[in-house]
């Protein structure tokens, strides 16, 4: 059995080396990108500047439409909500 070059020998354990340090840094880069919305951390571990995820509506918010009357007749636009004439018995 031939026997290994001393350089050799050395080649292989730093390419063993090289391949645990690899694997070390895309371990790590994955944890660096973690926040609070792809993963279980809690928002107040996100960096500065981190964008929020915006919450979903709740309760009367997912109503469809909602329109009120000002007192000279002309109807009031709630946010986010189109505009309709509605007719109120005199």
């Amino acid at each position: 059995m031939p026997e290994l070059d001393p350089r050799d020998a050395r080649i292989a354990e730093l390419e063993g080396e090289v391949a645990a340090l690899k694997a070390q840094v895309a371990e790590l880069l994955a944890r660096l990108g973690q926040t609070s919305q792809n993963s279980s951390k809690p928002p107040s571990s996100d960096p500065p500047g981190a964008p929020r995820s915006p919450k979903e509506p709740t309760g009367r918010a997912r109503q469809s439409s909602v329109v009120t009357m000002s007192q000279s007749g002309r109807p009031i636009e709630v946010r986010g909500v189109e505009r309709r004439m509605v007719s109120h018995p005199a």
